[in-house]
């Protein structure tokens, strides 16, 4: 069964329920009328909301943790854990019990951890002014002892990016 609790911000116009539904007064305040929302392509359900004219997309995962935990819709300082996440991944499992807060940095390890994210390498990066035979080539360059200095010059690199790649902190992918 629904428990119904009003939106922050949005009191008496309103409502999410404890199993992810979203409900309206409609425009003579007279009676509550389901709203259905649109699916992202991330398979995230979002729903608008207006107050004063002004109209907001917001993700109904989100309105549930945070209208049940008593919490703002936005988060201001010195708050740190801005996310709302799924225990169990699924976007379509919006259950409170389902939902936690979590920082972007703790985010991104987790979707690591998981292997939900796949983190482009060495010449596969947007950014890579080498690529996997030129540091093959530094490697060898640096076994035979050239100087830091001079192989970033020959290959237009900054000295650190050597550095990086002679103590293994990037490029470690290529042996």
């Amino acid at each position: 069964m629904d428990i119904w609790k009003d939106i922050p911000g949005y009191e008496w116009i309103y409502q999410v329920s404890n199993l992810w539904n979203v409900r309206g007064l409609d425009r003579k305040w007279t009676k509550w009328s389901l709203l259905r929302g649109q699916v992202r392509k991330d398979w995230y359900k979002h729903i608008n909301l207006s107050l004063k004219g002004k109209r907001k997309k917001l993700l109904v995962h989100r309105l549930v943790y945070l209208t049940f935990n008593n919490l703002p819709l936005k988060f201001e300082w010195p708050i740190t854990k801005t996310l709302v996440l799924h225990r169990d991944d699924n976007p379509w499992n919006n259950h409170i019990d389902n939902l936690f807060l979590w920082t972007q940095k703790e985010n991104m390890q987790d979707c690591s951890k998981k292997q939900r994210i796949y983190v482009r390498k060495g010449e596969e990066s947007n950014f890579s002014k080498l690529t996997n035979k030129k540091v093959k080539l530094i490697r060898l360059m640096i076994s035979m002892w050239e100087p830091l200095k001079f192989i970033a010059s020959h290959w237009e690199v900054n000295i650190e990016t050597i550095r990086h790649i002679k103590n293994w902190r990037s490029w470690k992918h290529i042996k």
